[in-house]
C-alpha cells in the first residue's frame, strides 16, 4: 500500500480527502474494544471502505433506534465476524475510520439512504483503500482465515453480488482475503500473495485510468466497450431486492455520465449508442441443449422499459450490432422517468422509446426456430430464430420491428394501438431472407414501453 501511495504514477495521490457522512471509529491506539459512529461534517481524513456480502438480514445496523448507543461507543464484540475482522484489518493499515454501509447508513430513513446513494461513487473513489471480504458469503462468516495456496481461481461470493462490483471498480486500491489468495489490485496491476505467484500481473477488470485522474481523456470507443463489459459482468451477479437492479450500478454509471461528453443515461443504455444496443440479449451460454431456452421469469415488479436489459433477469450481452454501420430503424424520441431527481442513474418509474421502422405481424408458436414463409409454403425451412427475453406467456400474435439488416426485436402490442413492449429478439440467417420477409411491409412508427 506504501509503494502503491508513493511510486505508482497511475494510481491515485493518496492525499486526505473530505471523509464520508459518518464513518467508524476503530479506536486506534486506545486500546479498547469500544467503536462507535461519528458524524464527520465533511473533516479532511483517511478511511478504509468495506465491501462484503451481507447474508441476509443483518444483526446490528445503524437505524434512528439505534443511532444514539451507536455514537455513544459500542463493543466491538457485538459486530459480526466479518466486520470484526474489518475492523482488526483497518488497525493493522493505521487507519482511524472505516466505512461500512450498514453500520454507516440510517438503514431506515429513506431521506439518509437516498442521499448516501448518489454519494456512494466518492465514497469508494475517496477511501483510502477498500477491504474486500471475498471469501465470505456472510456478514458472520469473517474473513482472516489461515489460508492454503492453490492453483486455481475458486468463485468468490463478493464476485457473485451486484453490489460489489461498483465498490471494487470505484475503489483506487483494493485488497481481496480470497479463500486461497490475498490479492491486492491497484491502478497499476494486481499482486498476488499466498497463491500461484508474488509478481505484479496486467490490471484486470479494473476502470480506465481517466476515471480517477482528471487529466486523463477516455476515447469513445473505450467508453462503450467499458460499460458493455460492466453490463455483461452486472447482468449476471445476484440482488437480494429486485429493485436495486439499477441502483446498485449508479454509482458507475453516475461516473460514466461524468466522462459521457453530454451523452443521455438511459436505464442502463446510453443514448447515442441505443439504437445499436437495441440488440441485447438474453446471454446465448444460458441455452439449454436442443435449441430450448433457460430462462428467467421477469422482475415481479417493474424495473425499466422493456426496451432496456434492466427489465429481464438474468445475464445479457449488449451490442450484438455493434458493427452495424446500416439501420432500417430510426429513433425519434426516448427519455425516462426517475424516481429519485438527486440519483438520475437510479430507480426509474417510467421509460419510452419511439421507433419508425418495418413492422411484420407474425403468428407465435412457441418455436424458437420458426419458419419465415409457413403461411405461403407450409414445408419451408427454418430461416430465423428468436431469442425470448424472459420466461413468460407470449400471445398467439407478435410484431417483428426490423432494425438491423438481419435482425430486429419481437413485441407484443398493447391495449393502446401501436403502443408494444418488448419481448424478444429475431435473427435471420441470411440477409436477402430478410430483405424478401419484410417485402412490403409499411414502415410505421410505434411506441415501445
Amino acid at each position: 500500500m506504501e509503494s502503491c501511495s508513493k511510486d505508482h504514477d497511475n494510481c491515485v495521490p493518496s492525499i486526505p480527502t473530505s471523509l464520508p457522512t459518518r464513518v467508524l471509529d476503530v479506536g486506534l491506539g486506545d486500546g479498547s474494544d469500544i467503536v462507535r459512529i461519528r458524524e464527520t461534517h465533511s473533516e479532511i481524513g483517511k478511511y478504509a471502505a468495506l465491501s462484503y456480502c451481507w447474508g441476509g438480514p443483518q444483526p446490528v445496523m445503524l437505524t434512528k433506534g439505534t443511532y444514539m448507543s451507536m455514537t455513544m461507543g459500542f463493543e466491538l464484540s457485538t459486530l459480526p465476524m466479518t466486520l470484526r475482522d474489518a475492523v482488526r484489518v483497518t488497525r493493522d493499515l493505521k487507519l482511524n475510520y472505516l466505512w461500512i454501509d450498514a453500520l454507516c447508513i440510517i438503514q431506515d430513513d429513506w431521506k439518509d439512504k437516498e442521499h448516501e446513494l448518489a454519494a456512494m461513487a466518492a465514497i469508494y473513489k475517496n477511501a483510502y483503500i477498500t477491504i474486500a471480504a471475498s471469501s465470505a458469503n456472510t456478514c458472520r462468516e469473517g474473513f482472516l482465515q489461515t489460508r492454503h495456496a492453490r492453483n486455481s481461481r475458486y468463485p468468490q461470493p463478493t464476485n457473485q453480488r451486484a453490489w460489489c462490483l461498483q465498490e471494487r471498480l470505484l475503489s483506487p486500491r483494493v485488497v481481496m482475503f480470497g479463500t486461497y489468495e490475498l490479492i491486492w489490485q491497484c491502478q497499476k496491476g494486481q499482486h498476488v500473495a499466498g497463491g500461484t505467484g508474488d509478481s505484479y500481473l496486467p490490471g484486470s477488470e479494473r476502470l480506465n485510468p481517466a476515471f480517477f485522474d482528471p487529466s486523463k481523456s477516455i476515447t469513445k470507443e473505450d467508453f462503450y466497450d467499458s460499460w458493455l463489459e460492466i453490463v455483461a459482468d452486472y447482468s449476471r451477479r445476484h440482488l437480494s431486492f429486485e429493485s436495486d437492479k439499477l441502483v446498485a450500478v449508479s454509482a458507475i454509471a453516475s461516473e460514466f455520465q461524468r466522462l459521457s461528453d453530454g451523452d443521455i443515461y438511459l436505464a442502463g443504455l446510453w443514448k447515442r449508442e441505443l439504437i445499436k444496443w437495441l440488440s441485447w440479449m438474453v446471454d446465448p451460454s444460458q441455452l439449454k441443449p436442443f435449441g430450448s431456452q433457460r430462462l428467467m421469469p421477469r422482475p415481479s415488479k417493474y424495473i425499466a422499459p422493456s426496451w432496456s436489459w434492466a427489465s429481464v433477469n438474468g445475464t445479457v450481452c449488449i451490442g450484438c450490432a455493434w458493427r452495424e454501420k446500416q439501420f432500417y430503424a430510426e429513433i425519434i424520441r426516448c427519455g425516462i422517468t426517475v424516481l429519485d431527481q438527486s440519483l438520475p442513474t437510479g430507480q426509474v418509474t417510467a421509460g419510452v422509446l419511439e421507433l419508425r421502422g418495418p413492422l411484420k405481424q407474425m403468428r407465435w408458436t412457441g418455436q424458437t426456430h420458426f419458419k419465415l414463409f409457413k403461411e405461403t409454403d407450409p414445408n419451408s425451412e427454418a430461416l430465423g430464430k428468436a431469442f425470448m427475453d424472459a420466461d413468460e406467456s407470449i400471445p398467439d400474435i407478435v410484431y417483428c420491428l426490423r432494425v438491423y439488416k438481419d435482425s430486429g426485436l419481437i413485441m407484443v402490442e398493447k391495449s393502446d394501438s401501436m403502443t408494444y413492449t418488448r419481448v424478444g429478439r429475431f435473427e435471420v440467417w441470411v440477409v436477402s431472407v430478410c430483405d424478401a420477409w419484410f417485402e412490403g411491409c409499411m414502415v410505421q412508427t410505434i411506441i415501445l414501453l
